[in-house]
């Protein structure tokens, strides 16, 4: 009988257990994400599969695509079903988000790279930045609080990219002040490129951090097919050279994530993000743009 009992507690668990289901000109704040989102599933959980393992680094990594997830911790829901799809991915935690540390540590402990999406100033005085955004002009004493904040709400980060940014990310002498905080931390820093001049990939490697620059934004244009066709992008490039793709937790850009991976070309390699670092360089930064 307690056989039975037991039996019947441990399917009705089973029961309950939770399933996996731009730039600066058009993202709004992870939260106005959220509050789109019909159905939202608020709340931790959920047990991921095993994740497929990254390129190994036998020798240096010449090709292969690593795929950043941004605007992360405001849907459990989203996190989830990431989480079910398991290849690599690095997720981009916004700090401020409801549940940026929730989020982290399921994407630590599943075996996922954890980056801040550090909020930065726009061009565009009504886009979603959200709180506290690094500021044009900003004291040294101010980022670096803006900045150890941060640290503390996204447990495990081992990067960083930009959230909005537009007008800060343009603005050299800014981002230098801020990568000479962020080069104390051991962090390394990805260059979401919100903005043709930004200057964000040239200033911290001037600064002796790793970097990294995003190539392709997945979600830019709305919709799966869309997504679909810039997966299909991102991987006819990176099967000659590392690239960067970025893209949102929107139900169409999981959907299109979902049915890429159990059909791309099976020479590609998906990396992790640290494997399409640059490694730092001396000398003073360009600002010439690339994007």
């Amino acid at each position: 009988m307690s056989g039975c009992l037991l039996a019947a507690v441990l399917l009705a668990t089973l029961a309950l257990w939770p399933g996996t289901d731009k730039p600066d000109r058009s993202v709004p704040s992870p939260r106005v994400f959220a509050q789109r989102e019909s159905g939202a599933m608020h709340g931790e959980g959920g047990s991921p599969m095993p994740i497929e393992q990254a390129a190994p680094l036998a020798e240096k990594v010449r090709a292969g695509l690593a795929i950043v997830i941004d605007d992360l911790g405001e849907n459990m829901q989203a996190v989830h079903a990431l989480l079910g799809l398991r290849i690599p991915l690095a997720f981009a935690v916004w700090p401020h988000a409801r549940y940026a540390r929730e989020t982290a540590l399921a994407a630590h402990a599943a075996g996922f790279a954890v980056l801040i999406h550090q909020p930065m100033e726009s061009r565009n005085a009504t886009a979603g930045t959200g709180p506290d955004p690094l500021r044009a002009g900003m004291p040294r004493e101010r980022m670096e609080a803006i900045f150890r904040q941060s640290l503390a709400r996204v447990p495990h980060a081992e990067g960083l990219n930009n959230h909005m940014g537009s007008r800060f990310t343009s603005r050299p002498e800014d981002v230098r002040l801020f990568c000479e905080i962020v080069a104390n931390s051991g962090l390394f820093v990805l260059d979401s490129v919100t903005h043709p001049a930004s200057v964000l990939y040239e200033e911290a490697r001037a600064a002796g951090i790793p970097a990294a620059r995003r190539e392709v934004f997945l979600d830019a244009e709305a919709g799966k097919r869309a997504a679909l066709a810039r997966l299909r992008e991102a991987e006819r490039l990176a099967l000659g050279r590392r690239v960067v793709a970025i893209g949102h937790p929107r139900a169409e850009t999981l959907a299109a994530l979902r049915e890429w991976s159990g059909a791309r070309d099976p020479r590609l390699r998906l990396l992790s993000l640290r494997d399409c670092l640059t490694p730092p360089r001396a000398g003073p930064a360009s600002h010439t743009s690339e994007q």
